[in-house]
């Protein structure tokens, strides 16, 4: 009988544990889908590349978002090193950046390339390419959307023509699919 009211208290623990997400095998694989988003600052320098058009080089950081049925829930720190050319004609844009997430778990490393309208967005592809920690091995990627909110540029001109820019905006990530091993 003791046997009995052991083991029900030991699969009563395990069900508990497995229930709240204390527990998972060492090696579980795990592959989803997410809708994320990440709100971001950015500051670099915009040179003059031809004449009507300028490439920045700068840096945007932020805080990444993951939806959840019970609202978004914090999962990172965003740092995207970036290069963007723009075309004053037309206000089109393309860039690239590459990305690495910061969480307790560990980092994740990606790259973006995206092309669109200065203030409208800039959408394309978004591609995992790899991780450390729990991340370690992550492959993946999606669709995304950069939107630039506000832009501000600096009044002087350095010694090569760059000025000083800083921008907010906010990055979307929908159905962004991933694989740890």
């Amino acid at each position: 009988m003791r046997e009995l009211v052991a083991a029900g208290r030991i699969a009563a623990l395990a069900v508990l544990l497995v229930a709240t997400g204390l527990w998972q095998p060492a090696a579980a694989a795990e592959e989803g889908k997410i809708t994320a988003f990440a709100v971001w600052q950015g500051k670099g320098v915009t040179y003059p590349t031809e004449a009507k058009q300028g490439t920045a080089i700068g840096t945007i950081t932020g805080t990444m978002y993951v939806m959840t049925e019970q609202g978004p829930v914090l999962s990172g720190e965003l740092v995207c090193p970036l290069v963007m050319t723009f075309d004053q004609a037309d206000s089109s844009q393309t860039g690239q950046a590459r990305c690495t997430i910061s969480s307790k778990d560990g980092v994740v490393y990606s790259q973006l390339s995206c092309t669109g309208f200065q203030y409208v967005g800039c959408k394309g592809d978004y591609k995992i390419t790899g991780g450390t920690g729990r991340f370690a091995g992550i492959t993946g990627g999606g669709k995304a959307v950069v939107r630039s909110e506000s832009r501000s540029t600096g009044a002087e001109k350095d010694a090569n023509g760059g000025v000083s820019e800083e921008a907010r905006g906010v990055i979307y990530w929908q159905d962004l699919q991933y694989k740890i091993p």
